[in-house]
């Protein structure tokens, strides 16, 4: 069977499986079956397979919509779960539960259903939305326990959804890159690449052609003696704030500071702290701006980052505050992103409930400087790192690295993996954003 239709096989069969059942002392056989689908829906959406295959007898079979019936529970589990280093990501799951008939120890329902779904394999990726019609039966067994023993589906809508796409080979390459940022002109993208090994770092720049990003070559004042990363472009399009451990004033640094460089006749700068007001004896990396010049940074103290803020006032940056994420208190968060109009911060972390061992997350500014609780960016997090997140000057388009297989499929297990730059359109990820 050809890949595409295996892959869309297992997601359809997602849409219609009962939840895991347990008793519910107290509740009506209807009661008991709609909580039945309400505890399977859930299961879905926290990614928990025990809890969905815990919803079928041993002897249940399926009937995908035009597809032969799949018999046997271990059959079944092989259909959804497949370990072959698939992703499927659960974006949304409505179900309803039409009617319920209940004869004695067998129950008869129907369904309706509507899921938004990401799957990922091999560094290929596919998204859609889709919703259908289900009946099934299930069955009464010994302990009390209601269980499917028949299930089938069709459906009668399929929408295709966005997917992250991989920036062009003149900027992703088989060794890592991270941290791109688009000019307010759109003219250039400046991004880093490391070493294979990451032993030196690379501040690379591409110029806009009418067949799009052109040969990457290196910012004037590179220099891989020191680390210089995560540029981002001032409103005005003529300066580009840095993150760099270089010495100052011949003082060697063992922490990171924002650095900038200005455009002048054609020629970008000698690089030089940004203010001794926003740089300290901690380290401040990853800078972004909004339209009006207001400007985010993560400062690690100790082991821990947060996000903070810098108001540009009178001709110079105000004292730093926090950005206080309501349940971030306690975790990293680092690489804030806000978008051209200040509403949205994407940021990433690993502390936070999500998909692997970075994820990026989002949340929209409510208030001045009060922020709304994070959302994961399900449909483009993955199992492996991603992070690094940036806006197109128009908020349109995100930009961020991960390091799930893209240009290099495969790597050794126990190295890291190299990062590639995906772009997203933004609104292809409001559905999650319920503050929206």
């Amino acid at each position: 069977m050809q890949k595409a239709l295996l892959i869309t096989i297992w997601c359809l069969g997602m849409l219609f499986c009962a939840p895991s059942s347990f008793a519910q002392p107290g509740l009506s056989d209807e009661q008991a079956i709609r909580a039945v689908w309400e505890q399977y829906r859930l299961a879905w959406l926290k990614n928990d397979p025990a809890t969905v295959m815990a919803s079928f007898e041993e002897e249940a079979r399926i009937s995908p919509d035009g597809l032969v019936p799949i018999k046997g529970f271990a059959n079944i589990q092989a259909y959804w779960f497949p370990q072959d280093g698939s992703e499927t990501h659960i974006h949304a799951f409505d179900l309803e539960v039409i009617s319920v008939k209940v004869e004695q120890n067998m129950a008869f329902t129907s369904q309706k259903t509507r899921l938004d779904w990401t799957y990922l394999k091999d560094g290929n990726a596919m998204a859609q939305a889709q919703s259908g019609w289900a009946s099934a039966v299930l069955r009464r067994q010994s302990n009390g326990i209601w269980k499917i023993w028949r299930l089938q589906w069709t459906n009668y809508e399929v929408f295709p959804g966005a997917v992250p796409e991989l920036l062009a080979p003149a900027i992703n390459s088989p060794d890592p890159e991270f941290a791109a940022t688009i000019s307010p002109d759109g003219h250039w993208l400046f991004f880093n690449r490391t070493a294979p090994d990451r032993s030196r770092f690379y501040w690379l720049t591409s110029e806009k052609t009418s067949t799009g990003w052109g040969t990457a070559r290196l910012f004037p004042h590179n220099d891989t003696t020191f680390m210089d990363i995560d540029p981002a472009f001032l409103p005005d399009g003529r300066t580009v704030i840095f993150s760099s451990n270089r010495p100052v004033k011949g003082n060697e640094k063992k922490d990171f500071d924002l650095w900038q460089s200005t455009l002048r006749n054609g020629q970008w700068g000698p690089p030089k702290p940004v203010s001794p007001v926003l740089n300290s004896k901690d380290d401040e990396i990853y800078s972004t701006l909004t339209h009006d010049g207001v400007l985010y940074f993560s400062r690690f103290v100790g082991n821990k980052a947060q996000i903070y803020r810098s108001i540009f006032r009178n001709g110079r940056y105000q004292p730093p505050e926090g950005v206080v994420i309501p349940g971030t208190e306690a975790v990293s968060i680092i690489n804030p992103a806000i978008s051209p109009d200040g509403r949205w911060l994407v940021f990433a972390s690993s502390g936070l409930t999500g998909k692997g061992s970075g994820d990026l997350y989002a949340t929209k500014q409510i208030g001045a400087n009060r922020w709304s609780p994070p959302l994961n960016l399900s449909r483009i997090n993955s199992t492996y790192a991603d992070f690094a997140p940036s806006f197109s000057p128009d908020g349109k388009t995100l930009l961020f690295t991960s390091e799930r297989p893209g240009i290099v499929k495969d790597a050794p297990k126990d190295k890291r993996r190299p990062g590639d730059l995906y772009q997203i359109p933004f609104s292809a990820l409001l559905p999650d954003l319920k503050h929206e």
